[in-house]
């Protein structure tokens, strides 16, 4: 990582709350891209020495000084065949990371970079990624996934006749059903939740079936992988919380 040395004071960023030097007006280049995998589950470390893109492109996984073999986190650590010189790119490499593997936090600082105590166990693995490479199976499926759903925004923002009651309810049902089975791992909850919720603000002005939309969610969360205690909470918990909070719809 290189980076300028100018106070935020200096560049402006002070005004969006930045006090340290680390902040986009000062970044040059980074040839390192880090991950920051807080699972705090055993077989993290197994998990990135194993996997078909970083074990083959990554160059090292840093466990935190506080992991244990029990509750297991670290960083995956890139290192590029090249500098990237464009913050806001670097920043897009970031989230496409996070994208590729929602199990690391969401962090999109352009300084992101490994903080360990002397000591901590290094998993090297000694690969230089190819920035071809990491765009190809990386960012490219992030912008695709980013196109997505700003053209299913666009969809939900067109206006339907709501008074087709169960052929608009069997429209969104499929739809939040879908996007439950292809959630990936790390997001299956949020993602059930949140369809749970908006489908229950249907249900709260009368549309639908509650039992078939119940089942239907619960058996997409099975399919995707979530335990059938896990899935039926996070349902019920988003189908109340939905309905305390009905949907107004516009109707032509």
């Amino acid at each position: 990582m290189v980076q300028l040395k100018r106070s935020p004071e200096e560049t402006g960023a002070a005004a969006r709350g930045f006090k340290t030097p680390k902040h986009t007006e000062n970044f040059v280049s980074s040839q390192l891209l880090t991950g920051d995998d807080d699972s705090n589950k055993s077989g993290v470390v197994d998990f990135w020495l194993n996997d078909p893109f970083f074990s083959k492109y990554g160059l090292m996984f840093v466990e935190s000084v506080n992991s244990t073999p029990e509750r297991q986190k670290g960083h995956p650590t890139l290192v590029f065949d090249q500098p990237v010189t464009d913050p806001d790119l670097f920043r897009e490499y970031l989230k496409a990371f996070h994208h590729a593997y929602p199990r690391t936090d969401k962090l999109i600082n352009v300084d992101r970079t490994m903080y360990n105590a002397v000591g901590a166990p290094v998993h090297m693995l000694g690969n230089i990624c190819p920035i071809g490479v990491f765009e190809r199976m990386i960012l490219f499926p992030f912008r695709e996934a980013q196109q997505e759903e700003q053209e299913r925004r666009a969809v939900a923002r067109r206006p339907v006749d709501t008074t087709d009651q169960e052929g608009y309810y069997e429209t969104a049902l499929n739809g939040e059903v879908l996007e439950v089975a292809s959630a990936k791992e790390g997001d299956r909850n949020n993602t059930l939740n949140t369809a749970a919720f908006k489908l229950g603000q249907l249900l709260g002005v009368g549309y639908g079936d509650h039992l078939k939309t119940e089942q239907m969610l619960l058996d997409a969360a099975l399919n995707a992988g979530l335990p059938e205690y896990e899935a039926l909470k996070s349902i019920n918990s988003g189908l109340m919380a939905g309905m305390a909070a009905p949907r107004e719809l516009d109707k032509e």
